[in-house]
This record gives C-alpha cells, sequence and structure tokens, in this order.
C-alpha cells in the first residue's frame, strides 16, 4: 500500500486510510537508517530533503526531456505510444510533487537539495555514471565520525519527537517539549 501510496496508484480507500504524519516519520527513520549503513543507493523516499544537510549525502537528480522519457516508456512497453507515455508521466511526476509537499512540506523539484543535476538527455548513462563517481571520491563527500554523527541525530531527534508524541500526543496547547539532539547528547526543554 505503502508503495502503491507513493507511485499513485493507490486506491481511494488506502489514501484515505494513509496518516500522513506517521507516513513521514517512518519514511524518515526508514531513510536515516539505511543511510547509517553506508554505501547505499536510495532513490526518492524523500531521501534528498531528508539528507539534505548531510555532508557526506551525495543527492542526484537524474532527468531528461520529454521526448526521451516518452520514448523510454514506449520502448520498453510501458505505454503504447508517446501520448500515453506523456501521460503516465505527468500523472508520476504530479504524483511525486504532491507526496513530497504532503510528507515534508516541500517541493520536491527544488534543486538546491541535490548536489548534481545531470541531464540523460545530454549525457550518456556512462557519463552520468562517471560524474558521480567522480563526485563520490571527493573528500568532500567522504564519511567521518563527524557526519555519520549528524544522520545519527537526526534518527535519535525523530525517535525522541515520536515517543514525546505517543506518550503525551501533539496538542501544543498542553505539551510545549523542544527537543535537540547535538553530539549523541539529546536535550528536552519545556513543559
Amino acid at each position: 500500500a505503502v508503495h502503491r501510496y507513493f507511485d499513485g496508484t493507490a486506491n481511494l480507500l488506502e489514501r484515505w486510510r494513509t496518516d500522513n504524519k506517521a507516513l513521514s516519520e517512518k519514511t524518515a527513520e526508514e531513510v536515516y537508517e539505511l543511510a547509517l549503513k553506508g554505501n547505499v543507493v536510495l532513490r526518492g523516499w524523500g531521501a534528498p530533503f531528508l539528507l539534505r544537510d548531510i555532508p557526506h549525502a551525495i543527492s542526484v537528480r537524474i532527468c531528461a526531456p520529454m521526448a526521451a522519457r516518452q520514448q523510454a516508456l514506449v520502448a520498453r512497453g510501458l505505454a503504447a505510444d508517446p501520448a500515453a507515455a506523456q501521460t503516465l508521466i505527468l500523472r508520476q511526476d504530479a504524483t511525486n510533487d504532491a507526496a513530497m509537499r504532503r510528507l515534508f512540506g516541500t517541493d520536491g523539484m527544488d534543486m538546491s537539495m541535490f548536489a548534481m543535476v545531470l541531464n540523460t538527455g545530454r549525457l550518456s548513462v556512462e557519463q552520468c555514471a562517471a560524474h558521480i563517481a567522480t563526485l563520490a571520491a571527493d573528500p568532500a563527500f567522504q564519511e567521518t565520525a563527524q557526519t555519520r554523527r549528524a544522520v545519527e541525530d537526526k534518527l535519535a531527534l525523530l525517535r525522541v519527537q515520536a515517543a514525546i508524541e505517543k506518550r503525551f500526543g501533539t496538542d501544543r496547547r498542553f505539551t510545549q517539549i523542544d527537543v535537540e539532539v547535538v553530539n549523541g547528547r539529546v536535550t528536552l526543554t519545556g513543559r
């Protein structure tokens, strides 16, 4: 159901039953847990937004002109003709953008989340891979104890906030607890 929700094929009942807040929290938790494993490639799921301020995380946006995307879908047998392919592409793009807005309150097309944008209409797959490999080899994108700690802090923050909400609810009129996690130390302030 979650996969269908993200790809825009979830039925009305599945969409109605989906708790966006819980889904965004679980998605973030999964992304941070995977990021902590290291040497992982994540496609979508809000990873560019969630990892945007993690220095060693390389977020790459791969794009192509509409005609190239249409041709690829038709060639793969996923659409009967370019017009049908365009309909599928536009629906998928709108679904992805809506999911980013609903779950994370951000524009999925915000290029500031990405270290690099590659256009497969102008570059071959091999060239794109070479550019990504060059970036991955750069010292600025190497995981360090400090950058790993940043991911651990994000995961701890998420889990502490979820525990507080589970225990005290989400009504800020009654519980005003702010959470800060720095270098593994959790600080709670408020009432």
